[in-house]
């Protein structure tokens, strides 16, 4: 089993924060190998396994089985992560995919189904301090799509320093408003997946978020409390753009009324983690021109529709940085 640095455990610990609060399991231990089954292949003569820094787990509503992330989660300085060779780092996570759903041993160590899966890697990479100020998606771009060779419905996904801290603000800002009654308890909270043009709901599981979900511009969560605290039903909506334009804004209220999230006494709350300080008050403006423009398209009339749209309000979330002693971490992994 690999040892792992208090740096390098950061990543874990933001990873668990992160995606445990939209719904993922952890499964089986953390920093362990499993023995490569594609030797030959994979060139593997000295090392004879494949990493496994921590794997999670959830139900894919669209392929009505339940997918596994082996994670490669990374913890890097500015420094480190402008000197790091992500194309080597992606091809030895795509050879250690092809392994993963080929081994028995990993299955022996991950697998909590009843073999109906598909497992997919996923890279990590968090900036604890907070120094790397390059657009990340372009470096990513730049790498190319054929830098790894995956089997067929096999994929990797990429969460990048940037998106990791907006997941961090989004979890976070999730449990303070479950904190403040605004939001009831995680078993009354699902995530929205739409029917798409060419993929449909294939199971009614709707609770935890997809991973395409949180990569995606935007997440819906819908709420329903039973716990009688009197927390009124609807959505909550984090957006990841900075609300720099009316347009924008109207894209995401097309959203919500063509998959009709609004209804007759639910709220519809958007919040911005990475906003504009006036990004509100452009939403209004937005809102305004959706309400003069659109609502003929609707089968409501027009008192009804405005009436709709001032049950959809907008915030900014503060940001927060997170905060961990290497010093601290140290004493707990040798106490």
């Amino acid at each position: 089993m690999p040892e792992t640095s208090p740096t390098e455990e950061i990543g874990r610990l933001i990873a668990d924060e992160i995606f445990t609060k939209f719904g993922w399991r952890h499964c089986g231990p953390y920093n362990q190998n499993f023995e490569c089954v594609e030797q030959e292949k994979h060139r593997k003569t000295r090392v004879k396994s494949h990493p496994g820094d921590v794997v999670f787990r959830f139900p894919d509503p669209y392929l009505g089985m339940d997918v596994y992330m082996h994670a490669d989660l990374k913890s890097y300085a500015k420094s480190t992560l402008e000197k790091s060779d992500l194309k080597s780092i992606l091809r030895d996570l795509a050879i250690t995919v092809e392994c993963a759903n080929k081994s028995p041993q990993w299955a022996e160590l991950y697998d909590q189904t009843d073999g109906n899966h598909v497992v997919h890697g996923l890279l990590f990479i968090y900036n604890h301090d907070q120094g790397y100020d390059k657009d990340f998606l372009s470096v990513l771009q730049q790498i190319g799509n054929g830098v790894t060779q995956l089997p067929e419905g096999k994929r990797l996904y990429v969460v990048g320093p940037e998106r990791a801290l907006y997941l961090y603000n989004v979890a976070k800002d999730i449990s303070d408003l479950q904190g403040q009654q605004r939001l009831p308890f995680d078993d009354c909270i699902s995530f929205f997946h739409p029917d798409l043009e060419n993929t449909r709901i294939q199971t009614q599981m709707h609770g935890p978020a997809t991973v395409e979900m949180l990569l995606s511009p935007w997440q819906v969560l819908r709420h329903r409390d039973n716990s009688g605290r009197g927390i009124q039903h609807g959505h909550v909506i984090y957006y990841a753009g900075a609300g720099d334009s009316v347009e924008e804004f109207l894209y995401l209220l097309d959203y919500i009324f063509t998959y009709q999230l609004h209804d007759d006494s639910g709220t519809i709350q958007i919040r911005i983690p990475n906003g504009r300080a006036d990004a509100a008050n452009t939403f209004e403006r937005a809102k305004a021109r959706y309400g003069d423009e659109y609502w003929s398209v609707q089968v409501d009339s027009q008192h009804q529709f405005q009436e709709r749209l001032k049950r959809i309000t907008c915030a900014l979330v503060a940001q927060r940085i997170p905060q961990f002693s290497t010093v601290e971490i140290g004493l707990k992994r040798n106490g």
